[in-house]
This record gives structure tokens, sequence and C-alpha cells, in this order.
């Protein structure tokens, strides 16, 4: 609340949390040859509103003490300001993130349970999607197995994917081939040579089917080799 008298000329006052804004004249009490009379011009209410949005959400891990690595990645359509992740109660990020980035987490504060929350600091605004990846490493003998259920309605809305993994640990040259087999129907056969490094490889519709389709990795030519971070997108 401001009280005073006024001379001629330009005041700014402000208020905190104010709800209700009024401007009124004060008696001049005995003083009658002084009435409070005041012309007022350009008055104007301005207010800073920082709505503040945090989103929740919750997701389980089996096994966390067995997770390699753990990332968000981002596509946002909007990324303006600082953006704040949190995951279990600890800060894991703190800044500006571009259109595209992945940021990286700490897997020694995973648990079962996990809280991760989104939270635009002041001035700060971000829209788009977030993704939380896991890596597990997987060890096996000649072949590894992976499945992809589809149902009717999901084959028929899909039209291209992409099967993606890194090859790690390479022990013994020589090569691989990725099938994809439906109902005992080989779908999908391709020799690769071994190389370390990532490999992805597009999977067009022909390469699935409605219902159980099984992905083989089976190494070949005495090839020895670790895979790790098999995904596939959809």
């Amino acid at each position: 609340m401001a009280e005073q008298p006024l001379e001629a000329g330009h005041y700014e006052f402000a208020f905190s949390h104010a709800g209700k804004v009024s401007i009124e004249t004060r008696s001049s009490e005995w003083r009658i040859w002084a009435p409070a009379i005041y012309d007022l011009d350009n008055v104007k209410i301005s207010a800073n509103v920082y709505p503040r949005e945090i989103s929740t959400y919750t997701f389980k891990i089996n096994e966390p003490e067995k997770v390699q690595e753990a990332r968000i990645d981002f596509s946002l359509y909007d990324n303006a300001g600082v953006l704040i992740v949190k995951l279990n109660g600890d800060v894991i990020y703190n800044g500006a993130v571009n259109t595209r980035q992945s940021i990286y987490l700490d897997k020694s504060k995973l648990d079962n349970l996990n809280i991760l929350t989104f939270d635009a600091g002041q001035d700060s605004k971000f829209t788009g999607l977030a993704t939380i990846a896991f890596t597990k490493r997987t060890l096996r003998e000649k072949e590894l197995f992976a499945t992809i259920n589809l149902s009717s309605a999901e084959y028929a809305r899909f039209s291209k994917g992409t099967l993606a993994f890194d090859v790690v640990d390479v022990f013994s040259p020589g090569g691989y081939t990725i099938k994809i087999v439906n109902n005992n129907q080989v779908l999908l056969s391709e020799y690769v040579k071994l190389e370390r490094g990532y490999f992805e490889f597009v999977l067009e519709k022909e390469s699935l089917r409605p219902g159980l389709n099984t992905v083989i990795i089976t190494s070949l030519d005495n090839a020895a080799f670790n895979v790790q971070g098999l995904t596939t997108r959809l």
C-alpha cells in the first residue's frame, strides 16, 4: 500500500501479490481551501506472471543394477530457456536443450520404481517428445533372439522401421546373419560382415507379418563377438 501526497509528474508503484488495486483520494480534513483533486492520465497496470508446470512420470526397471546405459532422447518443437530434469529427487540436468538432443543419466541413481520430472525454468518453454532408453548388455553364444509382436491393426499402420544394435568386444573376425522368422517362415535373411560399432538395418513392411516375429542374429565363419543395445523402432 502506498499513501503520499503527489506533485505533478510520472509515478510507478510496485505491488507484490496484490489481489486488488484501487486509486482514491484522501480527505484534506480541516483545510477546506485545499480539496484533494487529482487529474490522472495514462494509468496502466501490468502484471508479471510466471506459470510453472511440472511434468512427472514414473517407471519401473527390473534389475536396475544390470543397466549399462540410460539416456533421455528429446525431440522438441519449442525449446526456449532452461530445462530442469530430476530423477528420484536429484537434479540430473539443468540447462538449455537443443531441438534434438540426448542427455545421459547416472545409472547409479536408478531404482526399481523411479520418478522423473521435467520442469521449465523462469521465462522458459518446452514442447515436444522425450523418450527414455535403457541399454543392457546381452551375451549369447552363437545366436541372439529378440521378438516383435504385431497385431493386425499395428501391422496395417506399419510402413517402415529400423533394427539397431552395437557390436562390441569382437574376439574373432567373420560375419553374421540377421533373420526374421514368423510362423516358421523366413521373411528376411541378410549376411553382414563383422565389424565393431553401431549397426542399423531398415525394416520394410515385407520384413514383418502380423503375429510373433523373431529376430535371430547368428554368428558365422567362427566369428565371436558381443551384441548390446538391440532396439527396434516401428
